[in-house]
């Protein structure tokens, strides 16, 4: 094979290989750069307009659940999109928030709240399927709000999303009860959430590529948001200047 291709292709293949043909440049200008972009055109999403616009729109979309006859049907066939749509709008803001810590989680948790809203207006969503799904949403979405709201107040002025804090370094405790919340928001095997979220995708009909490929995209991208929410809370060298740092040249 050496004999067949020119060196220089095998070198090239080579060098590529070692650089990882450049995946991570790719995935950031291509992938996370226009979702980041994406994100920053949501900066209406702030807390008070969560709580006074979408929540009241998401109890409105439940008593239209319940009273289905309000609407006609060719209305209705629409809902679970526009639903699942709205969820991604949550999780791509939650993606691109810099400053406050507890909107972004909020955020991932209200989206898993429109999905399971969705998907419920798209085919029969037994009740208890309901509880199951988003029992898990809940439970890890509480533990992982308590953890944030007690770093918020022992740690006031390192409490963003702009830079990495390393309060695993003081509070690793804490960090573990908060990763355990992470895994169970973003749907991690065998967890009550992971669950659920195959229930959802059992309720997707083969021919609703748009509806599935907005619950795939929430789940997707509300993952990487809650790994990056601990990240920059936990890992990274430490925020404050007393404590000991690396050298860069160690």
């Amino acid at each position: 094979l050496t004999d067949r291709v020119p060196r220089r292709l095998l070198t090239t293949l080579y060098l590529l290989a070692l650089r990882e043909w450049y995946l991570d440049l790719f995935m950031s200008r291509f992938v996370f750069t226009p979702l980041k972009e994406l994100g920053k055109r949501l900066d209406f999403l702030s807390t008070n307009n969560v709580l006074q616009y979408f929540i009241p729109f998401y109890l409105f979309g439940l008593f239209l659940y319940y009273r289905p006859g309000l609407l006609p049907e060719p209305v209705i066939r629409y809902l679970p999109e526009l639903y699942a749509f709205v969820a991604l709008v949550m999780v791509l803001k939650s993606f691109a928030e810099r400053r406050h810590p507890r909107l972004a989680w909020l955020l991932v948790m209200l989206s898993h709240a429109w999905i399971a809203l969705a998907v419920s207006f798209n085919d029969f969503f037994d009740f208890g399927q309901v509880v199951i799904y988003l029992s898990g949403v809940v439970l890890a979405g509480l533990l992982g709000f308590v953890c944030l709201m007690w770093l918020r107040k022992n740690e006031p002025f390192y409490f963003t999303l702009n830079r990495y804090y390393g309060h695993v370094y003081e509070y690793p405790r804490l960090a573990l009860v908060f990763l355990i919340a992470v895994l169970g928001l973003m749907g991690f095997p065998i967890t009550l959430t992971f669950i659920g979220e195959d229930l959802i995708f059992s309720h997707i009909r083969q021919d609703q590529f748009l509806l599935a490929f907005f619950n795939a995209l929430c789940f997707v991208i509300g993952g990487i948001a809650l790994v990056r929410i601990y990240a920059r809370l936990f890992l990274g060298p430490h925020a404050k200047l007393y404590h000991e740092t690396a050298l860069p040249s160690t």
